[in-house]
């Protein structure tokens, strides 16, 4: 689980601009802000946190006076306030094409539980593309087959034939398909 750390000064969040707007990240950072007047966000930062583990820095931050001083160092668009996530890739393509960092929206809980899906699925994309994932041979001895039970969300769940169960996570398979264009519920898989 990625620690998520807390913004809670204008200083704060001027330092974390900083380290989006420099050249020393080597992981993707997610923001995650929680509302005017509210003390808990409506993401889920833990789920987030926990589907980061070591690939991507959390941070978390109430609207005001840290969220002001975010946004004058940031660039145009970039930004991130008021019970809203994005995740910020490596590098700095997502300052000149904002659909590389999407602002992630949660005015309910339905919003948020929606938001920490995307979010969680924008931050294993940006993983991937910093080549933090890496395909690892897996001795024989310790390969699964199974077969695809449903597929939704993004993943595909699939009961294996040794009586436990997987799932095939979209953003870790091919960068331009969709999961349901990969497999298809009964279809075999091994891995």
């Amino acid at each position: 689980m990625a620690v998520i750390q807390q913004i809670r000064s204008a200083q704060a969040a001027a330092a974390l601009a900083d380290l989006l707007n420099g050249n020393k990240r080597r992981k993707p950072i997610v923001v995650v802000t929680i509302a005017a007047g509210k003390t808990e966000p409506l993401i889920d930062v833990e789920e987030i946190a926990r589907e980061a583990g070591p690939l991507a820095e959390v941070y978390l931050m109430p609207t005001g006076e840290a969220t002001w001083e975010f946004a004058r160092h940031m660039a145009d668009g970039t930004q991130v306030f008021g019970s809203a996530g994005r995740v910020y890739p490596v590098g700095h393509d997502w300052t000149r094409n904002l659909s590389k960092a999407q602002i992630r929206f949660a005015f309910d809980e339905r919003a948020g539980k929606s938001a920490t899906e995307l979010l969680v699925s924008d931050m294993l994309r940006a993983a991937a593309s910093a080549g933090l994932l890496k395909t690892v041979s897996i001795p024989a001895g310790r390969q699964a087959t199974g077969k695809v039970k449903f597929v939704v969300a993004g993943r595909a769940f699939v009961e294996l034939e040794n009586g436990g169960s997987a799932s095939i996570a979209e953003e870790l398979t091919s960068e331009d398909l969709q999961i349901d264009q990969i497999v298809a519920p009964d279809q075999q898989v091994a891995g």
